[in-house]
């Protein structure tokens, strides 16, 4: 099962030439109520090739979703529809039981045949992890994903791949100096040795 504390999920977005700030709490804030304001004179209609591009400009704010993480929500906003599901399964994987943070890149053009990745920044356990996903639609309608999760060890990667990784295989190295470790599917991890310690590269791809 993958499951995440939400509560403890904060969220950038990049859309276009913006960013703006978000955690989920702020999200599920109602608005406060607005004091009365004197009326305005109304201003003069836009042409109609004004108001086209203006829409373009900035992305549809869908109604929030119960289930549904800020980073899938703001990627559906931006019109990545085909992959919102994805995208809420594989950052719930992820950030669970975390103090996490991502950062969203999406398509200046809203689409749902869209490439959209996000970059994690996750505190767990006393690790301090760097995560990367990139979600794709597929033309069946399926999103294709795949992602990464990158730690220091203060350790050699022969102790790293026994404490962290005990379930997992050796397969053949790159070279020879970056070990992998597989399961039986398509999960792999990197162990590449860095000073006295050692870093771990987890990768799976999801078709």
């Amino acid at each position: 099962m993958i499951n995440i504390k939400t509560a403890l999920f904060s969220l950038v977005v990049a859309v276009a030439a913006s960013s703006a700030a978000l955690t989920l709490a702020q999200a599920q804030q109602k608005p406060a109520a607005k004091p009365a304001e004197a009326a305005k004179p109304a201003e003069p209609a836009k042409p109609a090739a004004q108001q086209q591009a203006a829409q373009q400009q900035a992305p549809q704010q869908r109604p929030a979703q119960v289930g549904v993480n800020p980073v899938a929500q703001a990627a559906a906003n931006a019109g990545a529809i085909d992959c919102m599901g994805q995208i809420n399964r594989v950052s719930n994987f992820l950030t669970a039981n975390s103090r996490s943070g991502a950062y969203l890149f999406l398509s200046p053009t809203e689409g749902a045949q869209r490439l959209t990745s996000a970059s994690f920044e996750i505190h767990a356990q006393n690790v301090l992890a760097y995560a990367s996903a990139s979600f794709s639609p597929g033309a069946t309608g399926a999103c294709q994903a795949l992602y990464e999760s990158v730690v220091y060890w203060e350790k050699p990667c022969a102790e790293v791949a026994k404490a962290a990784f005990g379930t997992l295989k050796p397969a053949k190295a790159i070279m020879k100096d970056i070990e992998i470790l597989a399961d039986a599917n398509t999960l792999r991890v990197f162990l590449m040795p860095a000073g006295k310690g050692c870093v771990s590269i987890k990768k799976d791809v999801i078709y």
